[in-house]
């Protein structure tokens, strides 16, 4: 077999550069999964399969249009079910088992979410089950990546029923405009959903709301069609032109994907309908006949993975999140991270030559002949009867909690702490007005807030920070929640000593959100604010903001758990949740900050120690008497062979080796 296999398809010309541009997407879509820092926009891959699956799709229908008038609905829905179904079919089922082996708590979520996923609606199931895209601290959905061939096939279903309709009551121009306007509206619920102080895996989910991409396809496809691109005569200048703008285009992809932040601000206030615009414009350019290009980008290694990137898309989530360094696999990311791609890859080959080209009845695996009458209904009654047992069967279900990596940052969702009530105030004895402070006579009162972190610290902060420490964590907090709790505490009048804050995990600290806090906490005597250790791409920023607001605020001072845990990487359970020592660990660094700057009263110990020594009692003056005898008791001790005792009335004098001396 060759290196590369070229599907064969006669309605349509085969376009190297398509492929090309596939292997790019599932490239940086896995290495941005896979955590490295020098691809933080990989995610952005997801939005070059929309717009290419817009044209693509719409090339065909318009093809078909135009040949006959009208679309065979039912023949095109067989054809995209043929082309889907079997290959993430096998990958559900698959994973399922390994899933609910590896992980038998999580069976219930597994099962809803592989059904969901088969019925292709897993974004809006990921969407009403709050499960958040950029949220990877405890381990993911196995199924989370399928939200995006949900968005593709919801597209599929509805998309050529509009087109035909269109088409035949508007015509092609109008057509176009409507696409175009609904490619707007995408873009501008985006922005009005976009809450920059939650999460944004509501916009990112949505197909209303994320749906330029697939519209910015079909724009390109009613006015840059491959089959009519190929009947048009050119210049000689056309070629070497749209070379040089596709490589702009591309330039500005590959930069997105290594410098863009999935918490930029830019990029949900109109920054998608940016890259899907370019990257239709280099589209355009891969697609012509006269541009080179894509004939240079499809190079045989390039295509071949192409070619396999449905398959290595499917496959590529799994292995990352049952393989995660440091929590399954001991290993660090730099030698981790090339065995998953290796791994990705081999089963991307497994599943495009045993799985996809049979199923589409191509390949060069021998089968007999009629096989596929007999195969296709089998693979879908296969894999629901899999989900169903290891869904419903009770054989995978765990008989006791187990606290793992998965879900360690704690057995709660929220933990409370609420300080005692402090003692009445005794009546003090006046003091001079120059005298100095006196010491803590009640335990300060202090407040902290936090997220799922903190939680895994409750037990220690309460001991170590005294009866007057109040606490309120909560897994997945928001920066908003943060600023309501703090300005709750002001509308209440109260004057806290110290309010700590452990913010940042679940979303980056921009600038408008520090400034909040900054006056929010103006009555608050001492500010300690805790940075973080989280393998999310906005730490870095969040980290510095907070190093700045120690800088810049008065009476402020930072925390740095994030040096301390990264040099205790083991005591965390998945990169940021804390074991039962890092509890400590952490529970420690927060006291030292906080006594340094608040007054405590003295603890019992301290107390006892600084008791004043009981005094001997007072003896009654000696008489001349005692001291007379006291005299000769010590004389006596002290005299030698020629020592004589002379009574000289009241005033003994010892002579001692002669000599006299009075006593």
């Amino acid at each position: 077999m060759h290196l590369i296999s070229r599907p064969a398809d006669s309605r349509f010309p085969y376009l190297p550069g398509i492929d090309a541009l596939r292997a790019l997407a599932v490239l940086a879509v896995f290495f941005y999964h896979a955590g490295v820092d020098w691809m933080p926009g990989g995610f952005l891959g997801v939005d070059l399969f929309f717009v290419i699956s817009g044209y693509l799709i719409t090339s065909l229908l318009l093809r078909e249009f135009r040949r006959g008038g009208h679309v065979r609905l039912g023949r095109f829905w067989l054809r995209r079910a043929r082309r889907l179904l079997p290959a993430v079919g096998v990958m559900i089922a698959v994973t399922m088992v390994v899933g609910a082996i590896v992980d038998p708590d999580r069976v219930d979520q597994m099962r809803g979410d592989a059904i969901a996923s088969l019925a292709y609606v897993a974004n809006w199931h990921f969407v009403y089950a709050d499960v958040s895209y950029f949220d990877q601290f405890q381990r993911p959905s196995l199924f989370t990546h399928l939200w995006s061939l949900a968005v593709e096939e919801q597209f599929y279903l509805f998309w050529p029923l509009l087109f035909a309709a269109g088409m035949k009551l508007f015509g092609r121009t109008r057509l176009l405009l409507g696409v175009a306007a609904g490619a707007l509206a995408s873009v501008a619920l985006a922005w009005i959903l976009f809450d920059p102080s939650g999460d944004a895996s509501r916009v990112y989910y949505g197909t209303d709301t994320h749906a330029v991409g697939l519209l910015a396809g079909v724009a390109l496809a009613l006015v840059w069609s491959p089959t009519e691109l190929r009947r048009r005569r050119t210049g000689p200048l056309v070629g070497p032109v749209l070379d040089v703008v596709g490589v702009f285009a591309l330039g500005f992809i590959v930069l997105s994907f290594v410098n863009v932040h999935d918490y930029d601000l830019g990029l949900w206030h109109g920054g998608y309908l940016w890259l899907a615009l370019v990257t239709a414009l280099l589209i355009a350019v891969v697609v012509h006949p006269a541009s080179r290009l894509g004939g240079i980008l499809g190079q045989a290694p390039v295509l071949w993975l192409g070619l396999r990137s449905y398959s290595f898309y499917l496959w590529h989530w799994p292995v990352l999140v049952l393989t995660r360094p440091g929590v399954d696999v001991d290993l660090p990311t730099e030698l981790l991270v090339p065995l998953q791609l290796a791994l990705v890859l081999v089963l991307s080959e497994l599943s495009y030559r045993y799985v996809e080209l049979p199923f589409r009845g191509q390949g060069d695996v021998k089968l007999p002949a009629g096989w596929l009458r007999v195969a296709r209904p089998a693979l879908i009654v296969g894999v629901l009867a899999i989900v169903a047992f290891v869904g419903w069967s009770g054989l995978f279900a765990s008989g006791k909690d187990r606290l793992d990596a998965a879900n360690a940052a704690s057995t709660a969702e929220k933990a409370v702490v609420v300080a005692k009530p402090p003692p009445k105030p005794e009546p003090k004895e006046p003091t001079q007005t120059n005298a100095s402070p006196p010491p803590a006579t009640h335990p300060p009162r202090i407040y902290a807030f936090g997220d799922s972190v903190m939680i895994g610290a409750k037990e220690q902060l309460a001991a170590r920070l005294g009866p007057g420490f109040s606490m309120n964590a909560e897994v997945g907090r928001q920066a908003d929640e943060f600023v309501a709790l703090v300005e709750q505490l002001k509308r209440e009048g109260r004057t806290p000593n110290a309010v700590i804050l452990h913010m940042g995990n679940n979303g980056p600290l921009y600038g408008e959100f520090m400034e909040a806090i900054q006056q929010a906490t103006g009555n608050v005597g001492e500010l300690v604010l805790i940075n973080d250790h989280a393998p999310v791409s906005w730490i870095d920023e969040s980290n510095a903001a907070i190093e700045e607001a120690g800088e810049d605020w008065p009476h402020t001072t930072v925390v740095d758990w994030a040096a301390a845990a990264a040099a205790h990487e083991d005591l965390l359970w998945d990169g940021i949740h804390l074991k039962p020592a890092a509890a400590v660990l952490y529970a420690n660094l927060v006291n030292k900050a906080v006594r340094e700057k608040v007054s405590f009263p003295p603890s019992p110990k301290a107390k006892a120690k600084a008791k004043p020594q009981k005094q001997p009692r007072r003896q009654a003056e000696p008489t001349a008497q005692d001291e007379r005898e006291d005299w000769e008791r010590r004389l006596e001790m002290n005299r030698g062979a020629d020592d004589q005792v002379v009574d000289a009335g009241d005033h003994p004098v010892a002579v001692v080796g002669g000599a006299e001396h009075d006593r």
